[in-house]
């Protein structure tokens, strides 16, 4: 009986640091130096010549927008499901004004997916996650 009573006392502390490690997966924020190392050697290649095998999205984002405040736990839950099959990061454009003017970006959020070792597209605005899914698997799969 004693071991019933502590585990029901317990339980809830149990379950609660499932769900919190399970809510820490997050995107990897990228600065102009990894960019350059994982993404693209601008420095070195003037043309876009993207470097991974793996396609990629890059959430152009900054940390007053609400828009991109939203976008982000859907982008989290995508990361996860798509796990292995693309990589997200995230680019603060205040923090990295060179990247933010290197792909053009006007607004927040916005998104660039990138297959081609030779052009990238891009999206702006807030999408919910089933119409981020239609985008991923039209433009990689």
């Amino acid at each position: 009986m004693k071991k019933q009573i502590i585990l029901l006392l317990f339980l809830p502390f149990l379950l609660g640091s499932v769900s919190v490690a399970q809510q820490k997966t997050e995107i990897t924020e990228l600065n102009e130096k990894n960019f350059r190392q994982l993404v693209w050697d601008y420095k070195k290649d003037k043309q876009f010549k993207f470097k991974s095998k793996t396609p990629v999205i890059i959430d152009f984002y900054a940390t007053w927008c609400g828009p991109c405040k939203l976008l982000e736990p859907e982008l989290v839950a995508l990361s996860e499901e798509y796990k292995g099959k693309v990589i997200f990061y995230r680019i603060d454009v205040d923090k990295e004004r060179k990247l933010a003017e290197l792909f053009g970006i006007k607004s927040m959020p916005t998104l660039v997916f990138m297959k081609d070792i030779s052009q990238y597209n891009k999206t702006s605005g807030y999408k919910k996650r089933d119409e981020l899914k239609q985008i991923i698997n039209f433009r990689f799969f």
